[in-house]
């Protein structure tokens, strides 16, 4: 078989080991950072002729604030803040570690520092491919279950990158979780320069830290929501519209015209909720989705 795909592995024995996926025709490549979570690192895409970089991009793992920690991470197994980690569950009372000690709330699961095993890599004609999966081999804090979730990520000849993720209840009881994504995508020049759209459903409130309140306000459905993002300050919730197979979500940077395409699946136990959320450095083209 001759293929234009490589896929290399670099540092492979440091804490910031990468496997970077990339196609020879165009340089187009990502990524992947298998000891950090199995978290996509960098995303450099064919756009206006040239080479675009699409996720901001760590160069180390020497985090020093909480949005390095979580930049392009999974969350597992849960997404966003659950207020000082309390949860019931069957009548019971968990207590999960809080690990954003400034708000009292455990936020984003636990799976973002751990070690991912490589399980294979793929390469045709057509793309190039990794998959890596991590199990639980203990109980953690608060969280009483057995699992095993697997994470692929594909590079296609389009230039598309596909991110697929399988989760395997391996305890005697119903596995409870949910499954996410962080990533800061950069586009434009600064995050003024942005605009996004998108077809919701409604807005879920939040309260003063950050945790739902049960509260929604409907959406108008007739037409996507969109707006820019010049200052504009968001820490948004949003359950979008299910009608399809995918959602999109489009961020545009007004300055270059250049267009970001985010899809994702949608309908009964998909991904059905966008974060909205501009980190405080403005001048940077950053949004996380």
């Amino acid at each position: 078989m001759n293929s234009h795909f490589q896929i290399n592995s670099i540092n492979e024995n440091s804490d910031f080991h990468q496997l970077v996926i990339k196609n020879t025709n165009t340089n187009e490549y990502i990524s992947i950072l298998p000891k950090l979570g199995a978290r996509l690192n960098a995303a450099y895409l064919k756009a206006q002729g040239k080479l675009v970089p699409v996720v901001v991009e760590l160069i180390n793992s020497d985090f020093k604030t909480n949005n390095q920690l979580f930049n392009n991470a999974l969350l597992f197994p849960f997404a966003g803040r659950i207020r000082k980690g309390l949860y019931n569950y069957h009548n019971h009372d968990y207590q999960l570690p809080i690990n954003y000690a400034e708000e009292e709330n455990a936020c984003h699961g636990f799976l973002y520092k751990q070690e991912f095993e490589v399980i294979s890599k793929n390469i045709s004609t057509q793309f190039a491919e990794v998959e890596l999966s991590y199990s639980s081999l203990k109980d953690y804090q608060g969280y009483p279950f057995g699992f095993k979730i697997e994470v692929s990520y594909r590079l296609n000849e389009n230039g598309e990158v596909i991110i697929s993720t399988t989760v395997e209840n391996t305890s005697k009881v119903q596995l409870l979780f949910s499954n996410g994504w962080h990533p800061y995508y950069k586009l434009g020049k600064s995050v003024e320069d942005l605009k996004i759209e998108f077809k919701g459903l409604e807005k879920i409130e939040l309260n003063e830290f950050n945790v739902p309140t049960g509260n929604r306000v409907r959406l108008n459905i007739d037409k996507p929501v969109a707006f820019e993002m010049e200052n504009k300050i968001l820490d948004d919730v949003y359950q979008l519209q299910s009608e399809n197979d995918i959602h999109e979500i489009i961020l545009t940077s007004k300055s270059t015209g250049l267009v970001l395409n985010h899809y994702q699946q949608a309908g009964p136990d998909k991904y059905n909720y966008l974060v909205l959320y501009t980190p405080p450095e403005r001048n940077l083209s950053l949004i996380h989705i």
